[in-house]
């Protein structure tokens, strides 16, 4: 995912990036940043982590092999986002099944296996915001503080009532965030 946002990057001619990513993103995006500082002007990240967690990924793992696709699809509506409506309910299970179960699942346990870069974020030196739901089980509130502690001059916002979607669960405070960033 890393080397992706590269080619767009390369390919489109961009300079100056402000490069935003959220969970999985988020984790690439610091690997992009590690190694290219010198296209990123500034790094936000959200709901993401320096390391997935054993018990996070096991249950990822786990809930992903023992339930249908659906319903696991289901079951994550509710555990990465702060009182979803039923429409939203509906919106999520229609685009998230058009993602193969073999393809969600190989990004899924990849990812929860074997990210680790705590030891690297030393080396970002980029302006960064790190931006995390109150109620993130996925990604919670230590793994923000956990960045916001390593990465040199980096900003945390907290966002209320937000779980690990704080884009629709609050989008208001989220994008008055990015705004002012």
């Amino acid at each position: 995912m890393s080397s992706d946002i590269g080619s767009i990057i390369d390919t489109l001619e961009l300079k100056n990036v402000t490069l935003v990513g959220h969970s999985m993103g988020g984790m690439a995006s610091m690997l992009y940043a590690l190694y290219n500082s010198d296209k990123i002007s500034k790094l936000i990240l959200v709901d993401t982590t320096a390391k997935m967690g054993f018990m996070v990924g096991l249950y990822i793992s786990l809930t992903f092999k023992i339930f249908p696709y659906k319903e696991y699809i289901k079951g994550m509506v509710d555990y990465n986002h702060y009182k979803p409506s039923e429409k939203l309910k509906t919106q999520i299970l229609e685009t998230a099944l058009k993602v193969p179960k073999d393809t969600a699942g190989k990004y899924l346990t990849e990812f929860s296996k074997t990210f680790d870069i705590r030891d690297k974020l030393i080396q970002i030196k980029i302006p960064t915001i790190i931006i995390v739901g109150e109620y993130d089980k996925a990604t919670p509130v230590k793994d923000a503080e956990y960045l916001n502690n390593h990465i040199e001059g980096s900003t945390l916002y907290r966002i209320p009532n937000s779980k690990h979607m704080p884009m629709v669960d609050n989008p208001e405070i989220f994008n008055d965030i990015l705004a002012k960033s």
